[in-house]
């Protein structure tokens, strides 16, 4: 008897996590640990327990956005359109997905690369459209 007047609660023989080999399970006997044990179920005993969190899947619409981007600089550019519409929308299906959504550094770096090639073709048609001019210019 506890000096209150309570049981002390003492757990029943059986299974429990071992306190000294995280992911293992030990026998209790009831009073004392025994040298009995095995490994525990996968993934039973995270540094969280079972309140761990999945695993983020990637969003697809940030893989296509770098997809997008990168083929469009063989492409004359068309692709990265879709690549820059894509990666703003899976930018904002990440941020609103509350951490069940990874991949915002693709859906990045393909809006980086849709953007410079969009940029890029732009300049290339204006160099052109200027040596064309002066192609037909008449001294």
């Amino acid at each position: 008897m506890q000096p209150d007047g309570d049981v002390e609660t003492v757990p029943s023989p059986g299974w429990y996590p071992a306190p000294d080999r995280a992911g293992w399970l030990r026998y209790w006997d009831g009073t004392n640990w025994t040298a009995h044990a095995a490994p525990g179920p996968p993934g039973a005993f995270g540094p969280l327990g079972a309140w761990a969190q999945p695993i983020p899947r990637t969003n697809p619409l940030a893989i296509a956005s770098l997809v997008c981007g990168v083929v469009g600089i063989g492409l004359c550019g068309m692709p990265s359109i879709v690549g820059i519409v894509l990666g703003h929308s899976a930018r904002r299906q990440i941020r609103e997905s509350e951490g069940r959504e990874s991949g915002d550094g693709i859906a990045l770096a393909g809006l980086i690369a849709g953007y410079a090639t969009v940029l890029f073709v732009m300049v290339m048609v204006a160099v052109w459209l200027f040596a064309l001019d002066r192609a037909f210019d008449t001294p």
